[in-house]
C-alpha cells in the first residue's frame, strides 16, 4: 500500500505517546548510581543541526484544524512525556567547537577552542588534557560505546582508551565525497526528488550506524553507555523520498529577515550565509530549502524511533543537539551566529513530564552525566538539580563563538538569563532580545531602552572578564 503524507506522519505520532510514555527516569533511573553496577544504561543522543523544537515548530503554519504537521513526533513526543530544558543553549555554534565544551564540560573561552576551524586543536588546549565525561565513564568501570559522530574530531571519536567500542561515522566511508557537504550544488540537493536509489533509509549511513546501536543495545544493560550521533539534518539535505514526501512546502513560514546589520553583527551574518545561499534566496527557493530540512529532521526523528523502540531495560535517555540552525532569519543561514536561532538547542532527559525553563547549557551535559553515574561532581551543575529549578532566573549561561576568518574572525558572547538573551561583540556593539516572543519579537534589539540598562549590566557580569 502506497502511504501519502498524512497517513505517514499519523501512523508515527499514533505510536509516539505509547513509546514516549514508557521512557521516563522512574525511581531509580535518574537517581544518582553509586557505580556501574547500579541502575540501568545511559543512551545519550546527539542529533547534527538540529534546532530547537520551538523554532522548528515557527516554521510551519498550522492546518485547518489548528495543528501543525510535526517534522519529528518522537523527539518532540519523548520532550512532552519527559524533562524539557526549553531554554538550554550550546557553548558555541557550530561543530567543532561546541562538542568538546559539552563533553569535556569545560567553556569555548577557556579551553581556546572558539571556532568550528579550531576542532582539531584539542590535544594542544591545556584545559583539555583531562578525561572526557566518556573517558571518566571507562575509568569508572562502564562499558563507552560510541556510534556515529560525538567528538567531531575523529582522532578523538576513535581512541581506543576513551571506547569500549566504536562505530565510526560518515567521514570514515565515501559518503561526502558521493554527496557533498553543502546545501546543493548546483540546488539539487534541496529539491523533492532525490536519485532514484533513495529507495529508503538504509541508503544512507546514519541508518546502518543506528542498526549497529541497536544491536549493541540488546545485550545492554547496567554499566552501558550507548552514545549515539545521528549526522541528519546535517547537510547535504537528500535523503530518501518518502520523508520529502511527508514535508508540504505550502505549509512552510518564512522567517523575517528583520533590520539591517552592521559591522560584527553583519560579519557574523555574512559567516552564516555561503555562497550557494545568494542562489537559493535569488531563484525563491528558501522555501523549499526549509521543507528539506524538515524533512531530514524527519529522517532523523525515524532513527530516534528505531533507538527508543529498542532500549534496554531502566534505560535513562538525554536527547540534545550540539547547536541550533537558522533558516533565513535574519538572512542568517545554518549556524555560526550569536542569535537565539544558531544558539537554542534541544535538551530533554527523561524523566517526570514538565518543562524547565530556566537557563541550561551544553556545559551541564558533562555534570550531569557524572551525577547521574555516581563519579562525583566536577564543580558544575547538574540537570538533575536545576530540574528542581525550573523557574530560575538567576541562572545564566554562556555561548561564545569567533566568526570564520573569510568575514574577518569576529568574536563575541552571548548571555541567556531567564528570558533575555544578550550579545556582546568585539566591535563593541550589543544586542539584547526577547527569546520566548515569537520570531518578530525575537527579532526586536532592546539594548539601547533605558528600562533594559540594568539587565544589561547584570548580564555584562557573565561575560568572559565579568565587564559591566
Amino acid at each position: 500500500m502506497t502511504m501519502n503524507r498524512r497517513s505517514f506522519l499519523g501512523t508515527v505520532v499514533k505510536a509516539t505517546a505509547a513509546t514516549a510514555a514508557a521512557v521516563t527516569f522512574g525511581l531509580p533511573v535518574f537517581e544518582r548510581q553509586a557505580d556501574a553496577s547500579q541502575g540501568g544504561p545511559l543512551v545519550f543522543v546527539i542529533v547534527d543541526d538540529l534546532a530547537s523544537f520551538t523554532d522548528i515548530d515557527q516554521w510551519l503554519i498550522p492546518r485547518s484544524d489548528g495543528r501543525k504537521s510535526a517534522p519529528n513526533p518522537w523527539m518532540s513526543g519523548f520532550a512532552r512525556k519527559n524533562t524539557n530544558f526549553v531554554n538550554a543553549h550550546t557553548a558555541s555554534p557550530a561543530c567543532g567547537s561546541s562538542r568538546p565544551a559539552m563533553l569535556w564540560g569545560v567553556p569555548p573561552h577557556v579551553s581556546g577552542i572558539m571556532t568550528h576551524a579550531q576542532a582539531g586543536d584539542w590535544a594542544a588546549s591545556p584545559a583539555l588534557q583531562g578525561r572526557s565525561i566518556i573517558g571518566r565513564l571507562r575509568d569508572a568501570g562502564w562499558n563507552t560505546h560510541g556510534f556515529g559522530k560525538i567528538f567531531h574530531s575523529e582522532q578523538i571519536d576513535g581512541m581506543p582508551d576513551c571506547w569500549t567500542s566504536f562505530t565510526p561515522h560518515v567521514s570514515d566511508n565515501d559518503w561526502h565525497d558521493k554527496f557533498g557537504n553543502g546545501f546543493a550544488p548546483g540546488f539539487g540537493q534541496i529539491g523533492p526528488h532525490g536519485p532514484t536509489y533513495w529507495a529508503g533509509p538504509d541508503q544512507l549511513p546514519d541508518h546502518a550506524m543506528v542498526g549497529s546501536a541497536i544491536r549493541a543495545m540488546r545485550s545492554g544493560g547496567p554499566g552501558d553507555a550507548f552514545f549515539v550521533g545521528i549526522s541528519k539534518p546535517h547537510v547535504g539535505l537528500e535523503i530518501p523520498q518518502r520523508f520529502h514526501n511527508a514535508i508540504d512546502p505550502d505549509e512552510i513560514v518564512l522567517p523575517a529577515v528583520g533590520p539591517t546589520l552592521t559591522g560584527d553583527a553583519l560579519a557574523f551574518q555574512q559567516g552564516a550565509f555561503g555562497p550557494d545561499m545568494q542562489g537559493i534566496v535569488d531563484t525563491g527557493q528558501q522555501r523549499q530549502l526549509i521543507a528539506s530540512y524538515l524533512a531530514a529532521v524527519k529522517f532523523a526523528d525515524f532513527q530516534f524511533m528505531r533507538i527508543m523502540t529498542s532500549l534496554p531495560p531502566n534505560s535513562t535517555v538525554i536527547l540534545t543537539s550540539d547547536h541550533g540552525f537558522a533558516l533565513g532569519e535574519r538572512m542568517a543561514f545554518s549556524k555560526q551566529t550569536l542569535w537565539s536561532q544558531s544558539t537554542k538547542i534541544p535538551l530533554v532527559v527523561s524523566g517526570p513530564a514538565r518543562k524547565v525553563w530556566t537557563a541550561t547549557s551544553a556545559l551541564d551535559v558533562h555534570e550531569t552525566i557524572a551525577d547521574i553515574c555516581g563519579l562525583g561532581s566536577s564543580g558544575g551543575d547538574s540537570l538533575r538539580a536545576i530540574a528542581g529549578r525550573p523557574y530560575d532566573d538567576s541562572r545564566a549561561v554562556l555561548t561564545s563563538y569567533e566568526g570564520p576568518a573569510r568575514v574577518g574572525s569576529p568574536v563575541g558572547h552571548a548571555v541567556q538569563q531567564g528570558g533575555h538573551h544578550y550579545i556582546a561583540y568585539g566591535d563593541g556593539s550589543h544586542e539584547l532580545h526577547w527569546t520566548f516572543s515569537g520570531a518578530e519579537m525575537e527579532m526586536l534589539d532592546m539594548a539601547e531602552w533605558p528600562g533594559k540598562v540594568a539587565v544589561i549590566e547584570e548580564c555584562r557580569t557573565r561575560l568572559p572578564g565579568g565587564t559591566s
